[in-house]
Protein backbone atom coordinates (compact mmCIF):
# COMPACT_ATOMS: atom_id res chain seq x y z
CA UNK A 1 0.00 0.00 0.00
CA UNK A 2 1.20 3.17 -0.79
CA UNK A 3 0.68 6.52 1.10
CA UNK A 4 -1.13 8.75 -1.36
CA UNK A 5 -2.80 12.90 -1.19
CA UNK A 6 -6.47 12.95 -1.29
CA UNK A 7 -9.01 14.39 -3.92
CA UNK A 8 -10.92 16.96 -1.54
CA UNK A 9 -13.82 15.28 -2.87
CA UNK A 10 -13.39 12.21 -1.80
CA UNK A 11 -14.75 9.76 1.67
CA UNK A 12 -13.33 7.36 3.27
CA UNK A 13 -15.58 4.41 2.23
CA UNK A 14 -15.37 2.53 5.47
CA UNK A 15 -15.68 5.54 8.24
CA UNK A 16 -17.56 7.92 5.78
CA UNK A 17 -15.36 11.06 6.75
CA UNK A 18 -13.81 12.85 4.29
CA UNK A 19 -10.55 11.97 3.00
CA UNK A 20 -9.16 15.59 2.85
CA UNK A 21 -6.86 16.40 6.34
CA UNK A 22 -8.38 19.37 7.28
CA UNK A 23 -11.64 17.83 7.75
CA UNK A 24 -12.58 16.14 11.34
CA UNK A 25 -11.76 12.25 11.22
CA UNK A 26 -12.53 9.81 14.27
CA UNK A 27 -9.71 9.75 16.71
CA UNK A 28 -7.45 12.11 18.09
CA UNK A 29 -8.42 15.91 17.50
CA UNK A 30 -4.34 16.99 16.79
CA UNK A 31 -4.04 13.69 14.75
CA UNK A 32 -3.88 14.42 10.61
CA UNK A 33 -5.06 11.74 8.72
CA UNK A 34 -2.76 9.64 6.81
CA UNK A 35 -4.27 8.00 3.47
CA UNK A 36 -3.51 4.69 1.70
CA UNK A 37 -3.91 3.62 -1.65
CA UNK A 38 -4.64 -0.32 -2.47
CA UNK A 39 -3.08 -1.76 -5.28
CA UNK A 40 -6.37 -1.11 -6.78
CA UNK A 41 -6.09 2.63 -6.89
CA UNK A 42 -9.13 2.96 -4.04
CA UNK A 43 -7.92 4.89 -1.10
CA UNK A 44 -8.93 5.16 2.36
CA UNK A 45 -8.31 6.53 6.06
CA UNK A 46 -4.86 4.19 7.45
CA UNK A 47 -6.13 3.56 10.18
CA UNK A 48 -9.37 2.73 8.70
CA UNK A 49 -8.09 0.28 5.97
CA UNK A 50 -5.43 -1.59 8.41
CA UNK A 51 -8.17 -2.88 11.00
CA UNK A 52 -10.46 -3.62 7.39
CA UNK A 53 -7.53 -5.82 6.58
CA UNK A 54 -6.97 -6.95 9.72
CA UNK A 55 -10.24 -8.51 9.36
CA UNK A 56 -10.51 -8.83 5.47
CA UNK A 57 -7.85 -9.64 2.70
CA UNK A 58 -10.20 -7.65 0.36
CA UNK A 59 -10.64 -3.91 -0.80
CA UNK A 60 -13.65 -2.79 0.37
CA UNK A 61 -14.82 -1.11 -2.33
CA UNK A 62 -13.80 -3.14 -5.28
CA UNK A 63 -13.63 -6.56 -3.76
CA UNK A 64 -9.62 -7.34 -4.99
CA UNK A 65 -8.02 -9.75 -3.46
CA UNK A 66 -4.86 -9.01 -1.39
CA UNK A 67 -2.16 -11.97 -0.72
CA UNK A 68 -2.46 -13.33 2.33
CA UNK A 69 0.67 -14.18 4.58
CA UNK A 70 -0.23 -18.22 4.02
CA UNK A 71 -0.42 -17.63 -0.24
CA UNK A 72 2.70 -15.33 0.23
CA UNK A 73 4.62 -18.21 2.20
CA UNK A 74 3.31 -20.91 -0.42
CA UNK A 75 4.39 -18.90 -3.15
CA UNK A 76 8.08 -18.66 -1.91
CA UNK A 77 7.91 -22.56 -1.30
CA UNK A 78 6.96 -23.38 -4.80
CA UNK A 79 9.54 -21.04 -6.06
CA UNK A 80 12.45 -22.42 -4.22
CA UNK A 81 11.37 -25.83 -5.04
CA UNK A 82 10.93 -25.61 -8.77
CA UNK A 83 14.45 -23.59 -8.76
CA UNK A 84 15.91 -26.86 -6.89
CA UNK A 85 13.91 -29.14 -9.95
CA UNK A 86 15.91 -26.93 -12.62
CA UNK A 87 19.25 -27.12 -11.10
CA UNK A 88 18.96 -31.43 -11.46
CA UNK A 89 17.58 -32.11 -7.17
CA UNK A 90 18.83 -31.02 -4.06
CA UNK A 91 21.04 -27.61 -3.78
CA UNK A 92 24.57 -28.48 -3.19
CA UNK A 93 26.68 -27.08 -0.01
Amino acid sequence: MVTTPADSSDCCAICLQDLDPHHAHPGPAAETPRLRAMPCSHTFHQRCIFEWLRRNAVCPLCRHQLPTEDEEQDQGRRSRSWTRSRRGGRRRP
